[in-house]
């Protein structure tokens, strides 16, 4: 009678058992009473890593295809510069000809007489060239290439800038999904303890069943906290690979965030704002490509004037096999070319027309660039300053709540507290260790921004 009723009760345990799985199936998620499979798919460590910010820039700069590309073009910009520059130097030609002839000639008042010879004829000669007025537009044109040359060199480091925010920004990225790492490790070793006690308090039938599920429950869902932090971990460490000039092989893992006290906000927004606007590389990009413009213009009014050329050389002809006898020649010459373009159908004030439109559209983009950069600035600082204050708060919240947290463990073990009372306190302190960690990795980025948008992290 004993085993009979040993076994009803084992049947209604498993029937209920199978009741609560269907549920549960049913509604998208599996509990985890007698499924002890997660520890043989998964890993629960956390990845450690070495890589500091400062090292991920550095690696930046040496490797990123972006930088690489930026310097291919400055070099490009320095051989456009020599190509100007050379127009200071005369030019020395060489020529040379050799050419058979057959020629007929026939005159039209003498039609009974026709003059056949074939000859052959050589030739070469040596002319140097060298221009000596051209309106000024050698002048314009060599100092457009070298502020050709400077806008691009203000665009590299622009590339850089740009380039560094992106790194910090992966990399907090990569440091906060460490954190939710953390702090969802924590709460599944903190809900895979209690399960354990309550299983056994369950079979002494201390608890019901519903008391010991919870713990199975949170301790899941902890479980996928982790998951989807290393997911996210993952993915910014294959965007901060990238932004290195890595391969995906070659990925660093970033260190864990410091945990020193933060300091307050070191920058002021009329100090940084004047920083800014003078230091700014798209600033100055635009500047070199305004005076660019400028010479272009000039380059476009020398021809309105003569060009001068001083022209001297020296040639050599001859012919063999004429009728008569053969022929050379020789020939020296100097002396001045002058061109002048007197009218092209008002082409030259179309092009100078065209210039000043460009001029004014540059003027007013370096505007729009300034009122987005103090834009920006004013946000990053606005940032700043609440996730200074924002992760104050937090930290307060998280050592308060770990405090009702510990309390409420113990006076659950003791039977005092309920079972909702602790669920509430444990999932209090997961959200204030996760606001509190986010909120310190936040104020860091706000920081970063911050000295992106100034120009600093260059310096920096």
């Amino acid at each position: 009678m004993i085993r009979l009723n040993d076994l009803i009760e084992t049947l209604v345990k498993g029937a209920r058992s199978l009741l609560i799985v269907s549920f549960f199936t049913l509604a998208g998620t599996l509990p985890v009473a007698a499924q002890p499979a997660p520890e043989a798919t998964a890993s629960w460590t956390i990845p450690q890593g070495d890589l500091s910010l400062t090292q991920a820039h550095e690696i930046a700069i040496q490797h990123s295809p972006s930088l690489t590309e930026a310097t291919a073009r400055i070099q490009a910009a320095v051989a456009v510069l020599k190509q100007a520059n050379s127009a200071w130097s005369p030019r020395l030609t060489a020529r040379g000809s050799s050419f058979y002839h057959d020629g007929v000639q026939q005159l039209d008042w003498q039609p009974e007489v026709r003059a056949h010879d074939s000859f052959q004829q050589h030739g070469a000669g040596v002319e140097l060239g060298w221009l000596v007025f051209d309106g000024f537009a050698r002048d314009a044109n060599i100092l457009q290439s070298r502020y050709r040359m400077e806008q691009q060199q203000q665009l590299h480091t622009e590339t850089t800038r740009l380039l560094l925010k992106a790194v910090s920004r992966a990399y907090y990225q990569a440091q906060m999904a460490l954190e939710e790492m953390v702090v969802a490790q924590e709460n599944r070793k903190f809900n895979r303890i209690l399960e354990d006690e309550s299983q056994k308090r369950w079979q002494a039938g201390a608890i019901p069943e519903a008391e010991m599920l919870n713990f199975s429950v949170r301790a899941l869902q902890a479980e996928s906290d982790f998951l989807s932090a290393d997911e996210r971990f993952k993915v910014a460490c294959a965007a901060l690979t990238e932004l290195m000039g890595l391969n995906q092989g070659d990925t660093q893992l970033p260190q864990r965030a410091e945990r020193d006290v933060l300091t307050e906000i070191p920058y002021d927004f009329a100090t940084e704002k004047a920083f800014a606007l003078e230091h700014r590389s798209d600033l100055q990009a635009i500047d070199r490509q305004l005076l660019e413009l400028h010479q272009q213009d000039r380059s476009v009014k020398a021809t309105f004037y003569p060009s001068v050329h001083l022209v001297g050389g020296t040639s050599w002809s001859k012919a063999e096999d004429l009728a008569t006898t053969d022929q050379t020649e020789h020939d020296s010459y100097a002396g001045l070319n002058l061109n002048w373009d007197l009218f092209e159908g008002g082409q030259r004030v179309a092009q100078r027309r065209e210039i000043d439109e460009q001029i004014n559209q540059l003027k007013a983009q370096r505007r729009q660039t300034e009122l987005e950069i103090q834009s920006q600035l004013r946000q990053d600082l606005d940032r700043a300053r609440a996730a200074l204050a924002i992760f104050k708060k937090q930290q307060l919240t998280f050592e308060l709540t770990y405090k009702i947290r510990s309390h409420t463990e113990q006076a659950y073990r003791a039977g005092v507290a309920t079972l909702t009372r602790l669920n509430e306190a444990q999932t209090d302190l997961v959200k204030a260790s996760g606001s509190v960690a986010q909120s310190r990795i936040n104020y860091l980025l706000a920081l970063e921004m911050v000295a992106s948008t100034t120009g600093r992290i260059l310096s920096e």
